[in-house]
């Protein structure tokens, strides 16, 4: 592909300019290197993290349009499945299901655990249903990660 190919032909190939994408080698160099000047007094925590946020918010901008074309793909293949017909169809390599919109549930669990806790403290059948309710509880695990918000008015 030559940097003259129109966006239409880019789309319709679903060829990305290999040029544009970022090494991640280099960018894990990068990120190491600042944080072994980090660690060695050479760079301060706040000019670190502005390293690594300018690296997402590069991430970011690339990832914008593949994220678009992505979607649109997809709703293409949705329009043609519902154009024939289809709930579901498979291909060489895939198979590819129509999901209809439908409702879910949750719980609060704050409020739940808070109903629990009254149940409990009024005794009696009330309790029984606390510890009823406290057995249909699972716990899971997750892994922690970095949360990266923007700040309010900026």
């Amino acid at each position: 592909m030559s940097d003259s190919t129109p966006p239409a032909v880019i789309i319709a190939t679903g060829e990305i300019a290999a040029t544009s994408l970022p090494d991640p080698t280099l960018t894990q160099q990068l990120l190491d290197h600042v944080y072994d000047l980090l660690v060695a007094g050479f760079t301060n925590v706040a000019t670190a993290l502005d390293v690594g946020l300018t690296e997402l918010d590069t991430i970011d901008r690339l990832l914008a349009p593949v994220e678009a074309v992505r979607t649109a793909t997809r709703a293409f293949c949705a329009r043609v499945m519902a154009y024939a017909n289809l709930t579901s169809t498979m291909t060489t390599d895939r198979t590819l299901t129509l999901i209809p919109d439908g409702e879910t549930e949750s719980f609060d669990a704050s409020k739940l655990k808070g109903l629990i806790t009254d149940l409990a403290g009024a005794g009696g059948r009330d309790a029984e249903i606390a510890g009823l309710i406290a057995q249909c509880r699972k716990k899971g695990h997750r892994a922690g990660y970095l949360l990266i918000r923007a700040r309010k008015g900026e």
